[in-house]
């Protein structure tokens, strides 16, 4: 298995130190820690990053967007904005280096298993559980009704499916909702596509045969 490299950019001395004696040990099956400068941290991509208090404004100077910051401080955990895909984990000192390892590891097991259930297209990829649909530059988040009318579309990309059929499978035969509570979701989400991610002609529709969803768009 290919570990992933983790970054370690720390200005405090002590912590400098404490990771020059474990960068070299094969601490974790998943991936392996190394010292950066900032240097070599601009010049690489990387998705995950251990840093010190001392290194937090170096951080936010260089606006990247990182899955995950793992962040070793001494006081009150900093004021950090990450971006929207950025989880943000504090260590309070003093710690065990093997509590950093562990939750470390703890994500990455949620994301490997994560991902095994994105929804992958030509261009895009569907995450169900946060009701995202994204490509490379592009994103967009479903509510949840949105996201339950794409679900059903898309399990029927190769047939139209009937207004009536649609609100059963989102509504749950609730009589009280209408063919127009169905038809200002749609019109909704149509938009929200054309405008965020360009596609405008997502979701057709054909009268007497009902809406279509144009997989080969994603």
């Amino acid at each position: 298995m290919v570990k992933r490299i983790i970054p370690v950019f720390v200005k405090d001395v002590l912590l400098q130190n404490l990771f020059k004696e474990i960068v070299d040990h094969d601490l974790s099956q998943l991936f392996k820690l190394i010292l950066v400068d900032f240097e070599n941290l601009k010049a690489d991509s990387y998705s995950i990053i251990i840093i010190d208090q001392k290194a937090v404004d170096v951080i936010k100077i260089q606006k990247k967007n990182y899955d995950l910051i793992v962040v070793i401080n001494n006081e009150n955990p900093p004021n950090l904005e990450t971006g929207e895909y950025s989880d943000l984990i504090n260590i309070s000192t003093p710690f065990k280096i093997n509590e950093v390892l562990k939750r470390i590891e703890n994500y990455l097991n949620q994301i490997n298993t994560h991902t095994k259930q994105l929804i992958s297209f030509k261009l895009f990829t569907f995450d169900p559980s946060s009701r995202i649909l994204s490509n490379k530059e592009l994103n967009l988040r479903f509510t949840e009704k949105e996201s339950q009318i794409f679900m059903c579309l898309l399990e029927h990309n190769k047939t139209n499916i009937l207004k009536k059929d649609l609100l059963e499978k989102v509504w749950k035969y609730n009589n009280k909702i209408d063919t127009h509570t169905l038809e200002t979701h749609i019109y909704s989400l149509r938009k929200k596509l054309s405008e965020k991610l360009k596609l405008s002609n997502l979701i057709s529709f054909e009268e007497k045969k009902g809406y279509k969803l144009n997989k080969s768009l994603l």
